[in-house]
């Protein structure tokens, strides 16, 4: 998905009364459920790119988009202020399996075209996480592409009888 000309036209001129609203889709396989969040100053309910509509809520978040490195991690820097006990709980229901990241799907709505996110959604995992009374900050990355094997199968004589020779 290319990013969409709603979106365009607010990165280009920036149109009086038009914006960028950013949020976050934060799950767990432990958490009660899916959290939507935005950090505009307002509730709003979009549109997801799989056509489900939802209510993303209010929660003051700074996000640092992934760069590229020279390792190929595509690390995404987020802190999210004045966190309520629901989310710390959520957050220590999901310490009970340190095996399972915590997943973070970031999407950009223009505020003038909320039927579909503006650009393709960019889901991550969190890796590192610490948790204040009333801030949580996070390291959320995607997978190292640069050094991934591929293709991504291991090939086995047990699979794969042909290879034994």
């Amino acid at each position: 998905m290319a990013v969409s000309p709603a979106l365009q036209r607010i990165y280009a001129s920036a149109p009086a009364g038009a914006t960028v609203w950013e949020t976050l889709e934060i799950y767990h396989p432990l958490f009660l459920q899916r959290h939507f969040v935005t950090n505009t100053p307002l509730a709003f309910t979009a549109r997801l790119e799989t056509g489900d509509l939802v209510t993303f809520e209010t929660l003051p978040f700074a996000a640092r988009q992934p760069g590229s490195n020279g390792s190929g991690q595509q690390d995404l820097a987020l802190v999210l202020d004045n966190v309520d006990r629901e989310l710390i709980e959520e957050l220590e229901r999901a310490s009970l399996d340190p095996t399972t990241r915590i997943e973070v799907t970031y999407r950009a709505y223009a505020s003038d075209d909320l039927e579909a996110p503006g650009s393709e959604p960019i889901a991550l995992s969190i890796s590192e996480v610490s948790a204040g009374l009333a801030q949580v900050e996070a390291t959320a990355g995607r997978t190292d592409v640069l050094n991934k094997k591929f293709p991504a199968v291991l090939y086995t004589v047990a699979q794969f009888p042909g290879l034994d020779r």
